[in-house]
């Protein structure tokens, strides 16, 4: 498999490749994903719905954040390993995100409260913080840093970059809503749940959640891809040398 080239860090390459790795690995990273949402969907299913709505939406985006940014980092194993030529199984894939839980845990924590006391505040600091931290998680998994040098190193690696990386976020917030979309309007669930996750447990409600998991592992494999390219475009380095930790 050709490793592909990369001089800058382009918002079509980041996008393209991502979703490209994840269809061509999508036995395990589908694998993984289901894996590493299967926690966070059965809370949301089951015992968010019985709390007050602002609790339960608070909780379902603390859970399914933290699930996101876990997913990111198992899957960072299997996008490098891809990038470099080579591809990971599911077990290797798993076992890298377990040997960073607590950090990439401690991690995610931080930066969702960071996000989300950004977002009471107009909404913008929350996303200008998002952006900021958006390879926090690979940077922990891939250099071992801990919870304040995964953010510091994060801040540096998107600095310079950070407009592409919002473009980056929203093209692909508004493909995978047009997916998701589309599916509703087929499996006849109303158009204004698009965008939320899914409560209930019908057919359409499991189908709509197995969606999700895949957009969340395409999404992960876009990180990872962003990550790669950053660290390329900033340090000139290769995928071979962003990996060897994981030899």
């Amino acid at each position: 498999m050709a490793v592909t080239a990369v001089d800058d860090f382009r918002i079509g390459s980041v996008i393209g490749r991502g979703v490209s790795i994840f269809f061509r690995n999508i036995v395990a990273f589908a694998i993984v994903t289901v894996v590493l949402f299967i926690v966070p969907i059965v809370l949301t299913l089951f015992v968010f719905v019985t709390l007050e709505p602002v609790i339960a939406g608070i909780l379902t985006m603390l859970v399914w954040m933290i699930a996101y940014f876990w997913l990111s980092a198992a899957l960072v194993y299997g996008v490098v390993s891809d990038l470099r030529g080579n591809r990971a199984g599911v077990g290797q894939i798993l076992s890298g995100a377990v040997s960073v839980l607590v950090p990439v845990l401690l991690l995610s924590i931080a930066v969702a409260i960071l996000v989300g006391v950004g977002a009471l505040f107009l909404i913008v600091p929350g996303v200008i913080l998002y952006v900021m931290f958006w390879v926090a998680v690979p940077a922990a998994v891939v250099e071992r840093t801990g919870v304040i040098d995964s953010m510091r190193r994060s801040r540096e690696l998107t600095k310079g970059h950070r407009w592409k990386i919002f473009f980056v976020l929203v093209i692909w917030a508004v493909i995978a809503w047009i997916v998701q979309a589309v599916l509703m309007v087929v499996l006849g669930v109303p158009l204004e749940q698009a965008g939320m996750s899914p409560s209930g447990t019908s057919g359409a409600s499991w189908i709509l959640q197995v969606v999700n998991m895949l957009l969340g592992g395409i999404g992960a494999s876009i990180l990872a891809v962003g990550y790669h390219d950053l660290r390329v475009v900033k340090e000139g380095i290769g995928s071979d040398e962003i990996a060897r930790v994981f030899d």
